[in-house]
């Protein structure tokens, strides 16, 4: 149920806008004015307390009376509250914020006057929600609700339920297709001569096969003849010690009745007793399937670690338990290829037609309907089976393809098995994971960019003062991947994740449930008309309709998202005007080419994406924006940003960067903004990029204390030392690019103090009489360079070398000599190298034993290196290494 992490987000925001703030904005005499003010406090104090124990009550009702009818329209009412509330939280947070765009008493008193009968209304409002909250106590206990069952084991016995139910679909030998390799080696690990005993896992995505796989291979006569003793036990999310213990004990004692009923009477120390008594000098074998939680790993103590080739079986959808597995022997299950898919799909759909042979007329929608499925064999095998029942038609299946979506994420033999994982999700990690459905269909989603509208939207909470919550929302991705949940795309060369995609299976299911726990709306069809609903808290238009018509619901509106690049601007900008409490607002690839002026009386704006948009001119009533934390113009027409900019205390990431030229070929290939002196007032600005260098900017940048990634262009030699000062004072910069002025500026960077926590570094211009500067010896934590236009008369490697830890390296017009040469153990981590426009290069020598882990070489428009056995060299020195790609440009001009 989304209604515990509902009731969190709002505590959240309670913690977030009710407190001290309103004390700072409006001073003492105009509080008298109202004197309820106060009490509003105290009222939502009070209100935060009874979320606080309904959320609880909710977690632990939702691992026993989930699908209890009274309970579920209790629990319907409690999410109308907690709606309710978040509006009023909201509207509170909007009327602070007129009241803190008035700079002088006068005006502010004007302004919070002239609101008297908004501020009345708050305070009804909260009166009136703790009188719904009384009514939900009550109707509680006047209907009986109970969150306990009598049956303690109901919850476990739901779960197996549910199993049985799925298992109706696979045949025994349904789990090999397409993991043949994966069956072949659990049987032999099974059955080898190790006397070890060995703890083996197999981690995967919910309806993925793991349970089938282990199921073929346990009722195997093969694997069961290997061992004097079998258990196997559905873990679930919902356990006890003793009833697994129990469960385990009664199937190696099965044919002894008396037995069995003497192990309902035992603790847990007896029952751990027992158990190890029992297989003490046994070899078994124990499978401990669905386990959710590391903590029922506990088991581990009752298993007897003997030397007779024991065997215990861990299946899990959480990495972190899969690594309780030895060394060696953890398996990761993937999704099946488009061909085992497809195999799969013909064995269930084609069960009565001889080798089960597609009919040509059906080919093209089976194809389909096999690509939606995504490799997921639970959903291969329901719509397979679904469609063995149904006439083979091609219009029939056509039909069935137009209506698949719908079928994937309501049928619940699909549905219930990846339920559970979102169901087991804490209430902030939940609406994060409700948040990346927002984005479209096979979209990859960039790590930042989540990070950021998570944390805009508030549903990151804050990890003592050492941890940001960028980090914070950092582990909610691992999170998410660790339970098989979103499918990581790409990592940075940091090993971070990069971009990660979503299941469209998982993305169905999480767009319907987002639509009925009223978390957000999803428009994909261009056809229908977008009307806000009163329910509608986010709106995403991936396919949009230029009719869209506001509504009174659209006030209430926290997050747009347009990833519509055809939406008219006109109809963008009328939508805008109707969205009063907006939080969120990304624009990114629109056609908007101005914003109109309400924008910026958006006073709950929190994050702000106009990148890649025509927008050339940002208003200096950018100023009342006083909560905004994100302002990306990356790719605009912007390249001044008003001195109104300073008074955006609460500013966390900045971009207005535009790269004119991709090829980056061109020295002026980036346009760089005009920002105000006093940018460096945001303490808690992280991101500052791309921006021109001013003696001013360059002798103050070191107040921005929490600056992590900074980008500075149009630099000069004249105040290079206070910059390199300012920047040495700068606590947690991992990232930092310097660009000279021109062509011709010549910097020096011996004034800069070492770095040692810096990750990358990006250097544009002249070095000082041609040679790296010293600091460059002390860069030990270096994951990517770039140096360009440098200059350098000697061959850089050797001080380059240096930096083990440098994983990429690009150099561009970096060297005016003709030898660069790779020696032995140079760059052990390096992965990507990219050698361009170095027009005297004629040689490049690769000793064996360098860049060992090389899997991507760059090489553009070394002209002078003509002959074609040099580049033979470089190729053949990374095939030795592995797998590896290159690019190269045909104006090598060499020899063959």
């Amino acid at each position: 149920m989304m209604a515990g992490s509902l009731i969190s987000g709002v505590v959240q925001k309670i913690n977030t806008f009710v407190g001290g703030d309103v004390l700072q904005i409006i001073s003492s005499n105009l509080i008298e004015k109202i004197s309820a003010i106060s009490e509003v406090e105290s009222s939502i104090e009070h209100i935060e307390n009874e979320f606080k124990v309904i959320q609880a009550v909710i977690s632990k009702a939702n691992k026993c009376i989930s699908n209890d009818p009274p309970y579920l329209a209790w629990l319907e009412g409690v999410r109308d509250v907690a709606l309710k509330i978040e509006d009023t939280i909201d509207e509170y947070a909007y009327l602070l914020g007129q009241a803190a765009v008035n700079d002088s008493y006068s005006k502010k008193s004007t302004g919070f006057i002239r609101n008297l009968k908004a501020w009345d209304n708050i305070v009804t409002r909260i009166k009136q929600l703790e009188i719904d909250l009384e009514k939900l106590q009550r109707r509680s206990d006047r209907y009986g609700i109970s969150m306990t069952r009598d049956d303690e084991s109901s919850s476990t016995n739901s779960t197996m339920n549910k199993y049985i139910r799925n298992y109706s679909y696979f045949s025994d030998d349904d789990g090999i297709v397409g993991n043949v390799e994966v069956t072949k080696a659990l049987t032999k690990w099974l059955t080898n001569d190790l006397r070890e005993r060995i703890v083996i896992s197999i981690c995967g995505i919910g309806g993925v096969g793991k349970t089938t796989i282990v199921n073929y291979i346990y009722k195997k006569q093969e694997a069961a003849r290997n061992f004097h003793s079998c258990a196997w036990v559905s873990v679930s999310s919902n356990y006890e010690f003793e009833d697994l213990l129990k469960r385990i004990i009664k199937q190696l004692f099965q044919r002894k009745r008396k037995v069995s009923q003497e192990i309902d009477t035992l603790d847990l120390r007896q029952l751990v007793d027992k158990l190890k008594t029992v297989l003490r000098d046994k070899k078994y074998l124990i499978v401990l399937d669905d386990v959710w939680h590391s903590d029922a790993l506990q088991l581990y103590h009752a298993f007897p670690k003997n030397d007779w080739g024991s065997r215990i079986i861990i299946t899990t959808r959480k990495e972190d338990v899969a690594s309780f597995a030895d060394e060696n022997y953890q398996i990761k299950l993937n999704t099946l290829s488009e061909e085992a898919s497809w195999d799969l799909f013909c064995k269930k759909a084609f069960c009565t037609i001889p080798k089960n042979r597609c009919p040509e007329s059906l080919t093209s929608w089976g194809k389909k309907i096999v690509a939606k499925c995504q490799g997921l064999p639970l959903a291969i095998v329901v719509i397979g089976s679904l469609l063995a029942c149904r006439d083979r038609e091609e219009q029939e299946w056509k039909l069935f393809y137009n209506k698949l979506s719908w079928e994937l994420s309501n049928n619940p033999h699909i549905k219930d098995v990846l339920n559970l994982s979102i169901m087991d999700l804490p209430p902030q990690i939940k609406q994060c994971f409700l948040y990346c459905g927002l984005f479209p269909e096979d979209a990859d989603i960039s790590r930042k960019r989540i990070s950021r509208l998570w944390i805009a939207e508030g549903f990151v909470e804050q990890r003592g003062k050492d941890t940001t919550m960028e980090d914070v929302a950092q582990d909610y991705i691992k999170e998410l991947v660790y339970r098989s949940l979103i499918q990581v795309v790409d990592k940075n060369v940091y090993g971070r994740i990069k971009r990660f995609r979503m299941h469209d299976i998982l993305r169905d299911i999480c767009i319907a449930t987002a639509k009925k726990e009223r978390f957000s709306v999803t428009l994909d069809n261009p056809h229908l008309t977008l009307r806000f609903s009163e329910e509608a808290r986010r709106i995403s238009i991936q396919k949009g309709s230029d009719d869209i018509q506001p509504s009174a619901g659209s006030s209430k509106l926290l997050s747009f998202l347009l990833f519509d690049k055809d939406m008219a601007s006109s109809c963008i900008q009328n939508a805008l005007a109707t969205f009063r409490l907006l939080r969120v607002l990304s624009l990114k690839h629109s056609n908007v080419k101005e914003l109109p002026e309400v924008i910026f009386e958006l006073f709950n704006f929190h994050y702000l994406d106009l990148s890649h948009t025509e927008v050339t001119e940002i208003s200096t009533s950018l100023g009342k924006l006083h909560n905004l934390q994100t302002l990306d113009l990356r790719v605009t027409g912007v390249d001044i940003l008003p001195n109104e900019l300073s008074k955006l205390r609460k500013l966390r990431h900045l971009f207005v960067v535009h790269v004119l030229d991709y090829t980056w070929r061109a020295y002026d290939n980036i346009v760089s903004a005009s920002i105000p002196n006093n940018i460096c007032n945001l303490k808690d600005l992280q991101s500052l990029q791309s921006v021109q260098a001013t003696r001013h900017l360059a002798q103050n940048i070191h107040k921005l204390k929490s600056l992590k990634k900074l980008d500075l262009r149009k630099i000069q030699q004249c105040f290079i030392q206070e910059l390199c000062a300012s920047v040495a004072m700068l606590p947690h910069l991992t990232s930092l690019s310097v660009s000279a002025i021109n062509i011709d500026e010549v910097l020096n960077l011996n004034f800069l103090d070492p770095l040692p926590d810096l990750e990358k570094l990006h250097f544009r211009g002249k070095m000082e009489m041609g040679i790296l500067p010293r600091v460059f010896d002390s860069l030990h934590k270096l994951r990517e360079l770039c140096l360009a236009w440098s200059a350098l008369k000697e061959d850089p490697l050797s001080s380059l070398a240096l930096m083990r830890n440098l994983v990429y390296l690009y150099l561009l017009r970096t060297y005016d000599g003709e030898f660069l040469t790779f020696c032995k153990d140079y760059f052990p981590n390096l992965r990507h190298l990219a050698l361009r426009d170095m027009a005297q290069l004629a040689r490049i020598e690769i000793e064996c034993g360098t860049m060992i882990n090389l899997n991507h070489l760059e090489a553009w428009s070394l002209l002078a290196c003509r002959e074609y056995s040099v580049f033979q060299k470089v190729f053949l020195s990374l095939d030795r290494y592995g797998v590896w790609s290159y690019e190269i440009c045909q104006r090598y001009l060499w020899k063959s």
